[in-house]
């Protein structure tokens, strides 16, 4: 008999629809225990979650997700959101979600980049289809700051975990479990080189830093593909 997936993990997509539901219960039972704990911890260390999340429902997603990011070690995970809401104020990503307050660099990199996302998978997860190869990194640095290319990626990053939430709450009203479903990414790397990133090392380094604070916590599932 195949061992339980562990719960900070999803649950694998050729698990049967059994085993699928039973990690969920188990998960949801693990945390509806844990976030208490967690809740009263931050509360301690006064870290206000208001610049985050509008309400409870958004709240305890969020938690959720740290604690899986973090193996459900609670000081990990109070460490990473500390972190994490630190790099927020220092972005501003409120203004960041305000299209109207984006530089016009930010406007062009939403015409040229190369991905996007294209619905939702059986299961609910949005999925990111990015063609990586048509992208020339070199190009972009010459025309536009690394910053406006990060501040896009926080955008469209945070613009589809706000949609992930709302849609894990129409589920609640629906009468479903209220879940962040998560994404999955498919990075189509036909033509990409590493030879062509030598020339723009702290524009990957600025993108992998954002995705460690910001995607990893919602990320499902990451396929490459070389066709």
């Amino acid at each position: 008999m195949a061992a339980a997936t562990p719960l900070f993990l999803t649950c694998p997509l050729r698990a049967s629809q059994e085993e699928k539901d039973d990690h969920a219960k188990r998960r949801k039972e693990k945390e509806q225990e844990m976030l208490p704990q967690f809740k009263g911890m931050l509360k301690e260390k006064g870290i206000d979650l208001s610049t985050m999340c509008e309400d409870e429902d958004s709240i305890d997603m969020t938690l959720c997700r740290f604690m899986r990011a973090r193996r459900y070690e609670l000081a990990d995970a109070c460490l990473m959101l500390e972190s994490t809401l630190k790099w927020r104020e220092e972005i501003g990503i409120k203004d960041l979600l305000e299209v109207k307050k984006h530089s016009e660099n930010v406007k062009r990199i939403m015409n040229y980049w190369p991905g996007e996302f294209h619905g939702h998978d059986k299961n609910g997860m949005a999925v990111y289809y990015e063609q990586v190869g048509k992208f020339d990194p070199t190009s972009i640095t010459k025309e536009v700051a690394t910053k406006d290319v990060v501040d896009f990626h926080v955008y469209k990053n945070e613009q589809n975990t706000n949609d992930l939430l709302e849609i894990a709450k129409e589920k609640k009203k629906e009468g479903e479990r209220c879940e962040f479903q998560g994404r999955i990414c498919v990075m189509d790397l036909n033509g990409i080189g590493w030879k062509h990133m030598h020339k723009v090392q702290w524009f990957t380094l600025s993108l992998t830093h954002m995705c460690s604070l910001s995607l990893s916590l919602s990320l499902s599932l990451s396929l490459s593909l070389s066709l």
